[in-house]
């Protein structure tokens, strides 16, 4: 009889504790994909003149699981031209992300549109543009992204032979 107690005593106490052992394992996931939009300041380097243009970019992430996704942005490096001479690109294009937790690096790849001006007549003409980059990314919070640093290597097509860079630091919205 005391042999069946002790067996019962001790699997009724084993069961008093299972709530606070914390046996049931976290979410590895929380999402499949995110979606972020943002914009920023650009500094983009021409191949024309001593000084560089100034202007905004607006860009939006679709991260698909945890290492790829893909961006589409629009460069308007036209608000501040020392040379008069104007461009302007919008590219979309795959990302591969390294890192997870708060802090992500990431590479991209990029084809698109590009649209140069210059005086005196305001000439105007537009080309295809093959596109390399990566940056930082630093997650605030559940829906703040910060972006210190984007850089991006553009190579505009065989007609103007354009080589710009442009370097972006911006923050997002998360959804």
């Amino acid at each position: 009889m005391l042999k069946k107690l002790t067996t019962f005593g001790l699997l009724f106490g084993s069961l008093l504790f299972v709530a606070s052992a914390h046996g049931q394992a976290h979410p590895t996931a929380t999402a499949i994909s995110k979606l972020q939009l943002g914009g920023g300041f650009s500094y983009a380097t021409t191949d024309y003149g001593r000084k560089a243009n100034k202007g905004m970019t607006f860009y939006g992430d679709y991260d698909i699981g945890v290492h790829w996704g893909g961006e589409a942005e629009y460069h308007y490096t036209s608000i501040s031209t020392p040379t008069g001479v104007s461009e302007n690109s919008f590219l979309v294009g795959p990302r591969f992300i390294v890192g997870n937790h708060g802090f992500k690096l990431y590479g991209k790849g990029m084809i698109g549109l590009g649209r140069i001006s210059y005086p005196p007549a305001r000439v105007r003409e537009t080309d295809f543009i093959f596109a390399a980059g990566g940056g930082v990314e630093y997650l605030l919070g559940d829906h703040i992204t910060l972006r210190p640093i984007d850089f991006e290597y553009q190579r505009w097509s065989f007609q103007t032979g354009l080589t710009p860079k442009v370097v972006t630091i911006g923050a997002a919205y998360r959804f």
